[in-house]
């Protein structure tokens, strides 16, 4: 390690803490926790009011004015002024074919981003259940190989014990240790591949486990 970090003093680097199984995250993947779901969303959401502002556009615009004139001195005086009030209806008639397309393919568009938002979430979904799996398949395989690193650690013991009072060789014993070394390399192996998966199952499902 000190080697990689550049060191030209090789010093020797102890963990601070053992390495030991995380806890799971419950949740699932849904559009209000992940953030690129909740992107696209919001992105749907903006289409849905352009089609409806577009939708609204091709229906009749109905104003209202009033004016009132005063002619004497007094503005309170209501019987000196004249009061004039109307109503002006717009409709762009002959602009009606132009839009009624450009509705249909704003339709088309936001149909196929909802649609597209359905399967991006059903994939999730699909994601978080095959993690979840590997979880649990390296979770019995964490527990084989505890077993097979105990019965290692106790073989060992036992030849170490025996080594002492000149009943076993060296051999042997060192045979025993190396054994023990692989069972606890392997199970380390599996408690950290199982860790990476259970940040990974935090990660997809925006779920953040408590502290």
């Amino acid at each position: 390690l000190s080697y990689l970090m550049g060191e030209e003093s090789f010093n020797r680097y102890v963990p601070s803490d053992s390495l030991v199984v995380v806890a799971l995250v419950a949740g699932e993947a849904t559009s209000g926790g992940r953030s690129d779901l909740r992107a696209v969303e919001a992105g749907i959401a903006s289409m849905e009011r352009m089609y409806e502002a577009e939708a609204n556009d091709r229906l009749p615009r109905l104003n209202a004015f009033g004016e009132y004139k005063v002619y004497g001195e007094d503005p309170v005086n209501l019987g000196t002024g004249t009061f004039m009030a109307g109503l002006q209806l717009n409709w762009e008639f002959f602009k009606g074919t132009q839009r009624t397309h450009g509705l249909r393919k704003r339709r088309f568009e936001l149909d196929k981003a909802r649609t597209e938002m359905a399967d991006a979430i059903q994939r999730a979904r699909l994601d978080v259940q095959v993690v979840k799996n590997e979880c649990r398949q390296l979770e019995a395989e964490i527990a084989v190989r505890k077993s097979s690193a105990q019965l290692a650690a106790e073989t060992k013991k036992i030849l170490t014990d025996r080594f002492r009072q000149g009943l076993e060789k060296t051999v042997d014993v060192l045979r025993a240790e190396a054994v023990f070394l692989e069972a606890e390399i392997l199970l380390y192996q599996a408690i950290s591949e199982f860790n990476k998966k259970s940040y990974e199952l935090e990660f997809i499902t925006a779920k953040n486990r408590q502290k």
